[in-house]
């Protein structure tokens, strides 16, 4: 998922399962292994911050 930098390291230290994104630069994406171990509400959260940080662009 896309994330701002301000934000990259929080959801990673937070959880073990987000880590910095595969085959993207490692500074605005982190992979999320979804194992259950993120609550519904966090993910929904980084998927619509995601969304606001791509479809902000065009």
């Amino acid at each position: 998922m896309k994330v701002d930098p301000e934000w990259r390291d929080f959801w990673r230290n937070t959880y073990s399962s987000v880590l910095p994104g595969y085959h993207q630069n490692k500074e605005h994406w982190n992979s999320i292994i979804l194992d259950g171990t993120i609550p519904d509400k966090d993910i929904k959260r980084m998927i619509a911050e995601s969304y606001d940080l791509i479809v902000g662009k065009k």
